[in-house]
């Protein structure tokens, strides 16, 4: 939906723009007949605008030209989503990429680490169906793959109900090269990842086998479409 992002992330290979697509755009995608639609941008779509129509604005006009397909969405979560637009959705994702205050200010620049737990927070208990937590692994911040789903596990998992619990999932994804090979994980990685995981308390390790797609991180298989991704929403158009 648009270009424009309100992040300065190091692994993103989106160039930052200016561009924000009409809201009318929405009235040629009813053309389209679309069963379901994903709202991203080559920026955060959580802050598009055109004249006065924000976010909350283009989600209202698909409801009403298109109907009530699924949606999904995809943000940094810095910026907040209006409770409206959090409930028309089917699934989100919130990509952290970070474990820590630190290194969420180096990847994403700002210091929005907290202030995006707890829009994470805000999303779980809403009426989204399912809510993935999406880390990019890279050569920089390999060493955090265990450490957020112990955050995810202390600041999220811990403090929602147990229905709202269902919905949430870390999805683990390795970062694509230009030519569009991906990270994969050499053999001390993987050695040092479960020396890490094998240390975690058992519920905090029950987690993230349950509600990640941890196993097929360790075994370089996150992107084979003959391997399951585990209770995680991935665009193949890549």
């Amino acid at each position: 939906v648009n270009d424009v992002c309100n992040a300065t992330c190091s692994i993103c290979p989106a160039p930052r723009g200016k561009q924000n697509l009409p809201i009318e755009a929405v009235d040629k995608l009813a053309e389209l007949n679309p069963s379901v639609l994903t709202l991203t941008g080559g920026g955060e779509p959580s802050i598009y605008r055109y004249e006065q129509a924000r976010f909350e604005d283009f989600v209202r006009r698909i409801r009403e030209k298109v109907g009530q397909i699924p949606l999904g969405t995809m943000t940094n979560g810095i910026h907040p989503m209006t409770p409206y637009t959090v409930n028309n959705m089917d699934w989100m994702r919130v990509s952290m990429n970070a474990a820590t205050a630190k290194s969420h200010s180096e990847m994403y620049g700002g210091r929005n680490f907290e202030k995006v737990l707890e829009n994470i927070r805000q999303y779980v208990q809403g009426e989204v169906s399912k809510m993935g937590v999406g880390f990019v692994y890279t050569p920089e911040n390999v060493h955090e793959i265990t450490k957020i789903g112990e955050v995810i596990y202390k600041e999220v998992y811990q403090k929602v109900s147990e229905d709202e619990r269902k919905k949430l999932n870390i999805q683990y994804r390795p970062l694509a090269y230009s030519d569009y090979s991906r990270f994969n994980l050499e053999d001390s990685h993987i050695q040092q990842i479960k020396a890490e995981f094998n240390a975690l308390p058992d519920n905090i390790q029950e987690f993230i086998l349950k509600q990640s797609n941890f196993n097929q991180l360790l075994s370089n298989t996150t992107f084979e479409l003959k391997a399951q991704f585990d209770k995680c929403f991935i665009s193949l158009l890549q």
